[in-house]
């Protein structure tokens, strides 16, 4: 298990590179494990990304680099497509992406913080792209690297693969916030719920507009985005967030419940591959008012379902969820 996560009711999900005693070092299990969690995930309002232990991610590990480099051409550029691949798609979800950065990050680290959205780390955390000193390049990871930091901090980092600090990191904008090691999981919680505050439909199409006007110069883009701004005021969305203005009301996105309770627990159980032997599963039919049907170990249900509700103990005979109706 390379990725553990945690699905909240909120739809809100939290991805753990789950490699402690590697450094969350990125291997072709972890990245296949990335992509296929990133394609399961549909309607989501937001994606907290962090490491497990000490470290964010140290990079690319170098047991999977050295069984690379005795590989035929042909499969070194199946690896690194996959490793390109998983990028690409983090990058280009349609919802926010918050980088929780709980400890180092080197390499292949600094290319998925330059994919998220939002990036939080901790006073203690240092960087550094240091592929030149192993004879490697930052290839997959360049695209993103280079538009976070700018071509010419990217120049003197990844020359000569200086370590730097997180108030540095802050400086050059790889991150855009620095808090105290304690203060971590307030901070992502604060930018969480900051998000849960803005319709999401706007949300997903202002993170597409920018990627459509990045690098552009506005004459090129002026009628585009005129008609992206048309487009917009026909949207549900529009209209219900409008009326909730005048009519001083909340609008429908916004839970109170849900913007009062804690969203970010370490103590809740995680579960990876929730898409793995489902066909043996039936989903639970049962369970409480209010709450949404998932994969039932107990098999008490008749439609099978994708799973998608918040993370539950573990039932220690199947090893999958207990939901609801299941915990006595």
């Amino acid at each position: 298990m390379n990725l553990r996560y945690r699905l909240g009711k909120s739809n809100v999900a939290y991805f753990y590179l789950n490699r402690p005693q590697a450094h969350n070092a990125l291997n072709m299990g972890l990245i296949r494990e990335m992509r296929q969690a990133l394609r399961e995930m549909e309607g989501l309002r937001a994606l907290v990304l962090t490491g497990e232990g000490k470290t964010f991610c140290a990079g690319g590990d170098l047991k999977w680099m050295e069984e690379m480099t005795k590989q035929e051409v042909s499969g070194r550029m199946k690896d690194a497509e996959e490793l390109a691949l998983m990028l690409s798609e983090l990058n280009r979800v349609p919802f926010p992406v918050i980088g929780r950065i709980n400890g180092p990050a080197y390499g292949g680290g600094l290319g998925l913080i330059s994919c998220c959205d939002i990036a939080i780390g901790v006073e203690s955390a240092t960087f550094s792209l240091s592929e030149v000193t192993l004879g490697l390049i930052p290839a997959t990871i360049s695209p993103y690297v280079v538009k976070r930091l700018g071509e010419s901090n990217a120049r003197r980092m990844m020359l000569n693969a200086r370590s730097f600090s997180a108030r540095e990191a802050l400086e050059l904008g790889l991150l855009h916030k620095v808090v105290p090691d304690d203060k971590l999981d307030d901070a992502v919680e604060e930018e969480v719920k900051a998000v849960m505050r803005c319709a999401p439909e706007a949300v997903s199409a202002s993170k597409e507009l920018i990627a459509a006007v990045e690098g552009r110069p506005p004459e090129e883009v002026l009628g585009e985005t005129i008609e992206r701004l048309a487009r917009t005021w026909e949207t549900e969305s529009c209209r219900q967030g409008i009326a909730a203005f005048l009519e001083k009301r909340k609008p429908p996105w916004i839970s109170e419940k849900m913007m009062e309770r804690k969203l970010f627990r370490r103590s809740t159980t995680f579960s990876a591959k929730p898409w793995e032997n489902s066909s043996n599963r039936k989903s639970c039919l049962n369970t409480r008012n209010g709450r949404r049907k998932g994969w039932c170990p107990k098999k008490c249900g008749s439609t099978p379902e994708r799973w998608a509700g918040s993370a539950r103990p573990q039932n220690r005979n199947t090893g999958g969820l207990v939901r609801n109706c299941c915990i006595r």
